[in-house]
């Protein structure tokens, strides 16, 4: 049971850390997903662990490649975290992986649209080099970071709410 608080309580941290990048929020995201199974509360399967540790670990080498400057920034991350979390959310409510997922990157995208349209985001400049810049930098890591947190919380509804994850089905 300790371990499933654990879990939890990091998935409350990648959610956190996707606001502010002081921790890459995919880490404590992927964590998340090995505490489940080490808790014993709930087993993900071992090609969830593998998919999503490879997807983390291209996520985590694609942003060592960033200029330092351009991985810390926080410009847009509140826009495409909450755009995140919404989509997420979204997904959640069909019970399956593929539309968390695509909740997720659909929130994400509608995010970072949210945000070019500020002004601080319009000096991005749609369609421009600096923005093709950022979108590795900041997108690709939030969608990873919230698939993850997304199957996170559907495997937990699985296993405690079975009721409703097949009535969605």
């Amino acid at each position: 049971m300790t371990l499933f608080i654990i879990a939890v309580l990091m998935a409350v941290a990648a959610i956190a850390a996707s606001y502010r990048p002081y921790v890459p929020a995919y880490l404590p995201a992927y964590a998340a997903l090995w505490l489940l199974k080490w808790s014993g509360a709930v087993n993900p399967g071992t090609w969830i662990l593998t998919s999503w540790g490879m997807a983390t670990a291209v996520v985590l080498i694609a942003d060592m490649a960033q200029p330092r400057m351009v991985s810390k920034a926080t410009n847009g991350l509140a826009h495409m975290a909450t755009g995140a979390l919404a989509g997420t959310m979204a997904g959640l409510c069909t019970a399956t992986y593929v539309w968390t997922a695509v909740g997720a990157a659909l929130g994400t995208a509608i995010g970072v649209a949210a945000y070019i349209r500020t002004p601080s985001g319009a000096a991005l400049g749609f369609a421009s080099p600096r923005f093709f810049r950022y979108i590795p930098a900041k997108f690709f890591p939030i969608v990873v970071t919230y698939c993850m947190l997304g199957i996170f919380a559907l495997l937990i509804i699985m296993a405690y709410a079975p009721a409703y994850a097949l009535n969605q089905m």
